[in-house]
């Protein structure tokens, strides 16, 4: 039982957990003795309805007296390295997909307004018109950022770099009320979120020294962040 041998499309092995006994079986144990038929009885007791059904419909050729490895991508069961890159590449596109669709349909589930999921949709498919991504699809624009006028506009990932870290000190400020009855202002999370991300931003190498107070006027401000951290409070608590 411990090799793919059903005749099915979605995987050839045996459904799991079985009983103990069937993993250590092989299909000759399956068959009624000296002969080349299967043993109903015994297979409908050894297996659920749907996997007796299968073992059932695989036919029993009197001719064959060997049983023999075979690669059911190709009709003739030879494997060749190109069918099994097609197979590879097939399922591994099937199973990204299902969790991306997973994923959206989280998103699309959250309670916020729709303009609000759609932002983050963009942002996560990237395709937020920032002034530096029209400037990389041939728009004529300018590409230092608007508020600042003195670095190119923030990636939209950047964006996202940015509420995740005010989230994080939301949270972690809700775990320290929680387990150590110490909790602080909305004000006080959002410059600790501030912090936080000027001093990733920096160790990462993400903005350099030299570009630093720059690039601060175009990120978010501690009132600013202090006023989305009060925001989320009122609509937590």
């Amino acid at each position: 039982m411990g090799e793919p041998w059903l005749r099915v499309e979605d995987g050839s092995w045996v459904a799991s957990p079985q009983s103990q006994g069937v993993y250590n079986l092989s299909l000759k144990q399956l068959m009624v003795p000296n002969s080349k038929q299967w043993n109903v009885e015994k297979i409908n007791t050894l297996f659920s309805e749907i996997d007796a059904r299968t073992i059932l419909a695989v036919p029993l050729l009197p001719m064959v007296e060997e049983g023999t490895l075979i690669w059911k991508e190709e009709s003739n069961g030879i494997y060749l390295v190109r069918s099994g890159y097609r197979k590879l590449m097939k399922e591994r596109h099937s199973n990204d997909r299902t969790r991306v669709g997973e994923a959206w349909g989280a998103l699309w589930k959250v309670q916020a307004p729709p303009k609000t999921k759609h932002l983050l949709w963009r942002i996560c498919k990237e395709c937020l018109p920032t002034r530096t991504r029209l400037s990389n699809r041939y728009v004529q624009c300018p590409i230092d950022c608007p508020l600042c006028l003195s670095e190119p506009e923030y990636e939209a990932k950047q964006m996202a770099g940015q509420m995740a870290t005010l989230l994080w000190c939301i949270w972690r400020n809700r775990n320290n009320n929680v387990w150590n009855n110490n909790k602080i202002s909305a004000q006080q999370v959002g410059m600790q979120a501030t912090h936080m991300w000027n001093a990733w931003t920096m160790a990462q190498g993400i903005i350099d020294e030299q570009q630093t107070k720059a690039a601060a006027d175009c990120k978010p401000s501690s009132g600013a962040v202090a006023a989305a951290t009060v925001w989320l409070f009122k609509v937590q608590c």
